[in-house]
């Protein structure tokens, strides 16, 4: 795939499964049932800080 450099699944704790998107310009991208995140790096994804982007499926598009 010319976007996405890599996928996998970790489990985030509390039973929450997210797959993650490993982009080929440093950014991440996280799906789990209620949102897709698109962070500036894994490193903030896995720490739950920095998103760029969200999209939450309840409340709608948010940005950071």
């Amino acid at each position: 795939m010319t976007y996405v450099e890599k996928t996998f699944t970790e489990n985030m704790g509390g039973g929450c499964m997210v797959d993650f998107l490993l982009l080929t310009d440093g950014r991440c991208v996280g799906i789990d049932s209620d949102s897709i995140v698109l962070y500036e790096s894994y490193e903030q994804a896995r720490d739950g800080v920095g998103f760029l982007k969200m999209i939450d499926m309840w409340e709608g598009e948010k940005k950071c």
